[in-house]
């Protein structure tokens, strides 16, 4: 009598604990899920932010700097703001957040200049098309060369996607930059005055960082390990 008293109860305990530990799973796998998609969010952010730094730094410092000046500092916010945003997000890493920083800000640098030189070289010929997809996927490849040695892993699927991510930005940048430069709001042109001042660099670097931010995050989603963050 006294065993088959205690066998319900048993049997009660042993269910609780299923339900605990499944409450405990599902719990867990909603909080991964919350990571991702802030990571990924995050991530997609930070990318976007030099379309909003480069007409906000132009206008508010060139009547006081000058128009040069001025998109020199709009040059540091942008590098500044991936570098420092990518940092706090990027877990697919084998180094610290302040070496991922300094890499990055130089990896944009380097970037720039790769873009530049490809470009002016390819324009000199006389092609403003080419010179403006050589030089975009050039700032694209010399990005994803520094940064992967980063990477803990897919260091050359993250050269792919981001000299990819350039390419597309190429693309996009022809069909926008007219547009853009012609955008006004409330009588303000944003891009229109760094694009008439002669600083184009803007443009297609904002642009760039842009897509590639978009183009990691899209191709990466459905990794078993994706090289956005997962956890901080």
């Amino acid at each position: 009598m006294t065993q088959r008293l205690l066998e319900p109860k048993g049997l009660k305990e042993k269910s609780e604990r299923h339900r605990s530990n499944l409450t405990r799973h599902v719990h867990s796998a909603i909080n991964k899920d919350q990571l991702m998609n802030s990571a990924t969010f995050g991530w997609m952010t930070t990318n976007l932010t030099p379309l909003v730094v480069v007409p906000l730094v132009t206008h508010a410092f060139h009547r006081i700097t000058g128009i040069n000046t001025a998109a020199g500092l709009a040059l540091v916010a942008l590098i500044a703001a991936v570098a420092v945003g990518q940092s706090r997000i990027m877990s697919n890493t084998n180094v610290s957040r302040s070496r991922w920083m300094w890499q990055t800000a130089c990896a944009i640098g380097l970037a720039l200049v790769a873009g530049l030189v490809a470009m002016s070289s390819v324009d000199i010929a006389g092609y403003d098309t080419l010179a403006t997809f050589s030089g975009m996927t050039s700032a694209g490849l010399v990005l994803g060369v520094v940064q992967a040695p980063m990477i803990s892993k897919g260091k050359l699927t993250w050269v792919g996607l981001t000299t990819l991510g350039w390419l597309i930005g190429a693309v996009v940048f022809r069909s926008i930059i007219s547009s853009l430069a012609a955008m006004s709001i409330a009588g303000i042109e944003p891009y229109g005055l760094a694009y008439n001042a002669g600083h184009n660099e803007l443009l297609w670097l904002a642009t760039g960082l842009a897509i590639y931010g978009l183009s990691t995050v899209i191709a990466t989603s459905g990794m078993s390990d994706p090289v956005v963050a997962r956890a901080g």
